[in-house]
C-alpha cells in the first residue's frame, strides 16, 4: 500500500503526472477505471484531465508510441508495444461507452453525488435544487431574519446589539451590507465545527450568559479600581512621591493610577519594564532617599499583592470583555445556521457550501462499505489534485474512504504545491498538506495516533522539481527571489518554501526576460498616471519585438485595478479581454433596456429619463447632443417619458410595455433600437440571464431590477479563445494558466490580518454550556492575555497569503515577466518586497529605477489555435411580439377546439392552486400564467372564476383564509422511508386538514392515497386529521375522508 505525495511546483507537469498515474492503474487492468476517483477543484481542470487521458489513449491505440508518456508506461508496466496498444484500445472503448463511470470530477461534483444519495439521511428534500451563487440565497436569509424580529424578543435584542456593534466599529451606518458580509462568511466552513458545539444553546440562554458576563465584568472592574486606589492611597499615606520609585511617573504608580477608573487593554497590561522591575525586586528610583527606600521596603509586599491581583483580575476582565463583544455575533451565527436549514425546507434549495457540512454531520461517521453500497460503486484508488486548497471538512469527509483504500493495500496519491495556496478565504487550509503525515485541524479525531501511523507507514514523498513552462532567466529569478524572501524565515513560510528551487527543462536552457520598474511619485494620482503609462509602454515594446496582443496578460491584485488598466489600454486603441471589460453593463444596448424598465416604474424620475436619453444617444454615436435633447424633453414632466420613448423608437404605450413578459419586452426594445441584424453577444447573454432567473423575479419588473443591481457586477460574456487581445485578470483567476508574457501590477496596501477573528475554547464559571466562542485577532489584547502566539501565527499566514500570490504571478509567464511598483516602499507591501530583494541581491542602486535580467526577444513560434470559432451571422428574433413555447398535447387540444378538456382545465386549475395560499393570491397566480403566455386574457378570466369556486366553496373557504398555516406540496418522510407530497396541508391549532386535488374520474386509489397522507400526520403526533378530495372539472366536487 502507498500514499504518494507529489510536492509539485509551478509548471512542473502536475497534470502530466496525474494522467500518468491514472493510466498506469487502468492500463494494467482495463476494468479498474470504475474504481478510480480523480478529484480536481475546477471544472476546467477536470475537463483538461479527461481530455489528456482520452487524447493519450487515442495516440496509444493508433500505435503512436514515441511520446515520453508512452515510453514511461512501457517501462513502468513492462508491456510490449503490442500489449500497450491493445490495452489502450480496450480502455478507450470502455471509457467512451461507459462515460458515466469515468471517475474524473471536481470535489464539489463528487460531494453532490454523495449528498444526492444520502438526501434523506441529511434531511434534504428529494430533488433539491443546488444554489451556487450566495447572492441567490443571502437576501432570503436576511428577509427571514427580519421577519422573525419583533415576535422573537431574544433574537430582536441580539440583532439590535449586533447592529450597534457594527456602528461602534465604524464599519457602516448602512447595516445591510455588513450583515450580508457576515452571512456570506457563514457560507464558508469557518467555525462550522465550533458552532455545532453550541447547538443546545437557545437565544434566551445567550442573553442570560451575556448578562452573567456583564455582572462579572462589573464586579471585576470594581475590584480592580478599588485595589488600584488602595495601592495609591498606601503610597500617598506613607509620603512617597513618584520619583521615589523606579521608572518615576511612568513606573508602577502610573500603572495603579490608570486602573483607578476606566479599564482598557493598555491600562490592564503593565509595560514590560514595570513587570521586569517588580520581578527583579528593583523598586528604588534614582532620586530615592534612604528613608524613601526604607518606606518602600515596608509596603512593597502589599504593593506586589495589589499589582499581582490587578494583573490577574485584569486578564479575566479583558477576556470577558472580548467574549462579550463577540457573543452577539456568535448567537446570531447560530440563528443563521438554523435559517439556512429552514430555507432549504421551505424552498427545496440548498447552497453548495452546505454539502460538506451535511456530510460531516451525518455521513462521515458511517462505515465505508455502507457509503459505497449506497453510492453503487466502490473506489479503490483516489488521486487528489490541488491538495493545498482542500478545506478541513473536505479532507476529513474524504479521509475515511482513502484510509479504507490504504488499509486494503491500494495506491493513492495527493498532488499539491503549498506555495500556490491562495484560497484560504474560501476555507482552503495549506497546513493539511504541509503537516502530513500528521492530521491537522482535527485534534478530536477518533484513533488519531493510529491513523497518523497508517499515513506515516503508507506515505512516500516525491518532488516535481523541473519547470517545463518558463525559460531560464525567469526560473533563475524566481529561485533567487523566493530564497532571499524566505531563507531567514523561521515561521510557516520556511516549511512552505523548503525545496522551492526549480530546475530548467532541457528545451528552455537559454533565454527569458524579467523587468522591474520602480516609479517615483509624490502623490497617488501621479503614481497612477505614471504606472498606466509604463504598462502602455510595455505593450508597445512587446509589439515591436514581435509579440502579439494575445501573448500578453496583465495580472492585478483586485478587479478595480483590472478595470482601470483595461480602460486605459482601450483608450489607447489596444484590444483588451477581461471579465471586467466584458461586463454586460458595458453594453449601451443592455443599459438602455435596463433604463427603460426603470422608466416604466418611475416615469417622473428626471435622473432616469436623462439616463435613458444618454444611453440612446450613445447607441446612435451622438453623445454631443445630450444637453439639447435633455432640455427639449424634460421641460414637460407629464409627457416626458412618452415623448422620450417615441423619440428613441419605442412606439408602444407604457401600459402595453408593462404587461409584456420581460423576455419579450427586452427583445422588443432591442429590436426597436438595433441598427443592424448582426448578433449582439452582450444582449444574448442578457436574455440568458432573464431566462435563468425567471423563477426568482416572477416577471415582476421591480424584482428583476433589484436582482440586476445585485448581480450586474458579476455578469459578463465569455469570449472564445484565440482573440488577438490582451487579457487582464486578477492573480487568483490566473492560477493554473500560463501566458507568454506577464505584466504584473501587484499593489497591496493591506495592513490588517487576512482573518479578523478566531474560535477558541472558553470556560466561564456559571456558563459551562458556552464551550466555544469567537475572539478578535487583535494584537494588544491577545498579548495581554498571553495569546500572542495565535496572533503571530495568523500574521505568518497573512504574509504567506501575500507571498503565495506573488509566487503564482511570477510563475505564469513563459518568455517574459514585467513588474511595476512604487520606488517608495514604506506603505506598499509588494514594493517593499521587491526593493528588499534588490538590496539582498546587492544590485540595488539609489539612482536606478529600472532593472532587467536577460534579453527581451521572441523565443516561441506563434501559437496555432486548436479550436475553430463559429460566428453567428444574423440576429434571429420574432420581434418580441409573442413567446415561443412547447405546448402539451392537452394545450394543443385546447387551442384546436377552442375549449379545454375537463382534464386539461383541471390540471391548470390544480397548478395555479399550488401557488395560492389565500384568496388574495389568486390574481397574482393567474397573472403569472398569463405573463408566461400559457393562457390568454379570456382564459385567465375563466380560470379565476373556476379557482374562486374552489376557494369560496362552503366546505373549503376556511382553509384559504389568512388565519391558518398553509403548506403547499410539502414533502413528508413516512416511517418506511417513502416521501409523500399532498397538494395542500392546512394546520389550524391541533387540527390538520389534508387537501388533494384530482382531475378526471373518481377512483378508489384516490381514497387510499389520502388515507396514507392522513396516516403520515398521525405518525407525526397530530390527533385530529381530516382528508378532503377535491375533483376539478366543470363542477367542483368534494369527498371528505
Amino acid at each position: 500500500m502507498s500514499l504518494v505525495i507529489y510536492k509539485s511546483s509551478a509548471g512542473s507537469g502536475k497534470t502530466h503526472t496525474l494522467v500518468l498515474e491514472y493510466l498506469k492503474i487502468t492500463l494494467e487492468n482495463t476494468e479498474s477505471y470504475r474504481h478510480i476517483l480523480a478529484i480536481t477543484f475546477t471544472n476546467k481542470a477536470a475537463a483538461e484531465m479527461k481530455q489528456r487521458i482520452i487524447t493519450t489513449l487515442q495516440e496509444l491505440s493508433e500505435g503512436k508510441l514515441i511520446s515520453s508518456m508512452a515510453t514511461t508506461l512501457l517501462n513502468k508496466l513492462h508491456f510490449s508495444k503490442t500489449q500497450l496498444q491493445q490495452n489502450a484500445t480496450t480502455l478507450l472503448a470502455n471509457l467512451i461507452h461507459h462515460y458515466e463511470d469515468f471517475g474524473v470530477s471536481t470535489i464539489d461534483s463528487f460531494v453532490h453525488r454523495v449528498i444526492r444519495t444520502f438526501a434523506a439521511d441529511v434531511n434534504l428534500p428529494h430533488g433539491f435544487e443546488v444554489v451556487i451563487d450566495s447572492d441567490d440565497i443571502v437576501p432570503d436569509i436576511i428577509e427571514d431574519l427580519y421577519f422573525k424580529l419583533g415576535d422573537d424578543k431574544a433574537l430582536t435584542e441580539v440583532m439590535v446589539e449586533f447592529v450597534l456593534s457594527l456602528t461602534d466599529q465604524e464599519k457602516s451606518y448602512n447595516t445591510e451590507m455588513p450583515l450580508i458580509e457576515f452571512i456570506n462568511k457563514q457560507t464558508n466552513e469557518e467555525g462550522f465545527e465550533e458552532i455545532k458545539k453550541l447547538s443546545e444553546l437557545e437565544m434566551t440562554r445567550f442573553l442570560e450568559i451575556l448578562k452573567l458576563i456583564s455582572t462579572k465584568q462589573n464586579k471585576l472592574k470594581a475590584l480592580i479600581n478599588k485595589t488600584a486606589r488602595e495601592a495609591l492611597s498606601l503610597i500617598e499615606t506613607n509620603g512617597l512621591e513618584a520619583s521615589a520609585f523606579r521608572g518615576g511617573s511612568k513606573g508602577i504608580i502610573a500603572y495603579f493610577s490608570k486602573n483607578t477608573n476606566k479599564l482598557a487593554t493598555k491600562t490592564i497590561a503593565p509595560s514590560a519594564t514595570i513587570v521586569k522591575n517588580v520581578e527583579a525586586d528593583n523598586w528604588y528610583g534614582g532620586k530615592a532617599k534612604a528613608n524613601d527606600k526604607a518606606t518602600i521596603d515596608l509596603i512593597k509586599e502589599e504593593l506586589i499583592t495589589a499589582f499581582t491581583l490587578i494583573r490577574k483580575k485584569g486578564k479575566e476582565y479583558l477576556l470577558l470583555k472580548l467574549v462579550y463583544n463577540k457573543l452577539y455575533a456568535v448567537a446570531l451565527l447560530k440563528e443563521i445556521r438554523q435559517l439556512f436549514d429552514d430555507f432549504t425546507v421551505r424552498t427545496n434549495k440548498v447552497h453548495i457550501s452546505e454539502f460538506n457540512k451535511k456530510i460531516s454531520n451525518s455521513i462521515a461517521g458511517q462505515s465505508t462499505p455502507f457509503i459505497y453500497e449506497r453510492l453503487g460503486v466502490k473506489y479503490t484508488h483516489f488521486l487528489i489534485d490541488e491538495f493545498q486548497d482542500t478545506s478541513v471538512l473536505q479532507w476529513y469527509n474524504l479521509f475515511p474512504l482513502i484510509e479504507n483504500s490504504l488499509a486494503a493495500g491500494h495506491f493513492n496519491m495527493l498532488v499539491g504545491d503549498a506555495k500556490q495556496a491562495i484560497y484560504r478565504f474560501r476555507s482552503g487550509e495549506v497546513e493539511l498538506f504541509s503537516s502530513l503525515p500528521k492530521l491537522y485541524g482535527k485534534p478530536d479525531l477518533p484513533n488519531l495516533e493510529q491513523r497518523e501511523a497508517l499515513l506515516a507507514q503508507s506515505m512516500v514523498e516525491k518532488h516535481l522539481t523541473t519547470n517545463y513552462r518558463s525559460y531560464r532567466e525567469i526560473v533563475d529569478f524566481n529561485n533567487r527571489f523566493f530564497s532571499l524572501a524566505t531563507d531567514n524565515d523561521k515561521t510557516l513560510l520556511s516549511t512552505i518554501y523548503a525545496n522551492h528551487d526549480q530546475e530548467v527543462a532541457s528545451g528552455k536552457q537559454d533565454g527569458g526576460y524579467v523587468s522591474i520598474d520602480l516609479i517615483e511619485a509624490g502623490k497617488a494620482e501621479e503614481y497612477k498616471k505614471k504606472r498606466l503609462e509604463t504598462i502602455n509602454g510595455y505593450v508597445n515594446t512587446l509589439q515591436a519585438k514581435g509579440f502579439s496582443y494575445r501573448d500578453i496578460c496583465v495580472l492585478t491584485h483586485n478587479g478595480s485595478d483590472a478595470v482601470e488598466i483595461a480602460s486605459h489600454l482601450l483608450t489607447n486603441n489596444i484590444p483588451v479581454i477581461s471579465s471586467e471589460s466584458l461586463l454586460l453593463t458595458s453594453s449601451p444596448e443592455v443599459r438602455f433596456i435596463i433604463t427603460v424598465i426603470k422608466a416604466l416604474l418611475e416615469p417622473n424620475n428626471s435622473v432616469v429619463l436623462a439616463e435613458l436619453i444618454e444611453t440612446r444617444l450613445l447607441i446612435q454615436h451622438q453623445s454631443a447632443d445630450f444637453e439639447s435633447v435633455t432640455l427639449r424633453f424634460l421641460s414637460d414632466s407629464n409627457t416626458a417619458v412618452t415623448n422620450i420613448l417615441q423619440w428613441a423608437g419605442i412606439d408602444l404605450p407604457l401600459e402595453i410595455l408593462k404587461q409584456k413578459p420581460l423576455f419579450q419586452l427586452a427583445e422588443y426594445l432591442y429590436n426597436s433600437i438595433a441598427q443592424t441584424n448582426t448578433p449582439n453577444i452582450y444582449f444574448n447573454y442578457f436574455l440568458d440571464f432573464i431566462t435563468e432567473k425567471e423563477a426568482i423575479f416572477e416577471n415582476r419588473l421591480d424584482a428583476f431590477l433589484e436582482l440586476w443591481e445585485k448581480k450586474k457586477e458579476k455578469l459578463y460574456i465569455i469570449m472564445p479563445e484565440g482573440e488577438d487581445a490582451i487579457r487582464i485578470m486578477t492573480i487568483h483567476k490566473a492560477k493554473g494558466l500560463k501566458f507568454q508574457v506577464v505584466i504584473l501590477d501587484y499593489q497591496n496596501r493591506r495592513t490588517k490580518l487576512s482573518k479578523e477573528e478566531f474560535w477558541t475554547d472558553i470556560n466561564i464559571p456559571g456558563a459551562p454550556d458556552l464551550a466555544k466562542t469567537l475572539l478578535p485577532l487583535s494584537k494588544e489584547p491577545l498579548a495581554a492575555l498571553g495569546l500572542n502566539k495565535i496572533y503571530d501565527h495568523e500574521w505568518e499566514k497573512t504574509r504567506m497569503d501575500f507571498l503565495n500570490l506573488a509566487y503564482v504571478a511570477f510563475t505564469r509567464p513563459v518568455e517574459a515577466l514585467f513588474m511595476v511598483c512604487e520606488a517608495e516602499s514604506s506603505k506598499e507591501k509588494f514594493s517593499k518586497e521587491v526593493i528588499s530583494f534588490l538590496k539582498a541581491a546587492e544590485i540595488f542602486d539609489d539612482n536606478k529605477l529600472h532593472y532587467e535580467f536577460g534579453e527581451l526577444k521572441k523565443l516561441d513560434p506563434p501559437e496555432t489555435l486548436q479550436q475553430k470559432n463559429i460566428t453567428l451571422s444574423q440576429w434571429i428574433s420574432n420581434g418580441g411580439d409573442f413567446p415561443v413555447q412547447v405546448a402539451s398535447a392537452e394545450e394543443v387540444y385546447w387551442a384546436l377546439t377552442g375549449e379545454a378538456s375537463h382534464r386539461a382545465r383541471g390540471k391548470l386549475v390544480h397548478e395555479i392552486l399550488s401557488a395560492i395560499r389565500t384568496t388574495k393570491d389568486i390574481e397574482r397566480a393567474v397573472n403569472l400564467f398569463l405573463a408566461k403566455g400559457v393562457i390568454d386574457n379570456m382564459e385567465a378570466q375563466q380560470l379565476s372564476i373556476s379557482i374562486r369556486e374552489v376557494t369560496k366553496h362552503p366546505a373549503l373557504k376556511a382553509y384559504f383564509s389568512d388565519e391558518v398555516i398553509v403548506k403547499n406540496e410539502t414533502e413528508i418522510l413516512v416511517a418506511d422511508g417513502e416521501i409523500v407530497r399532498p397538494d395542500r396541508v392546512v394546520i389550524n391549532h391541533d387540527e390538520v386538514v389534508v387537501i388533494d386535488y384530482k382531475t378526471g374520474e373518481k377512483e378508489k386509489k384516490h381514497i387510499v392515497q389520502i388515507n396514507g397522507y392522513k396516516q403520515a400526520f398521525y405518525q407525526l403526533g397530530y390527533k385530529t386529521v381530516k382528508g378532503i378530495l377535491v375533483y376539478l372539472g366543470n363542477k367542483v366536487e368534494l369527498i371528505e375522508i
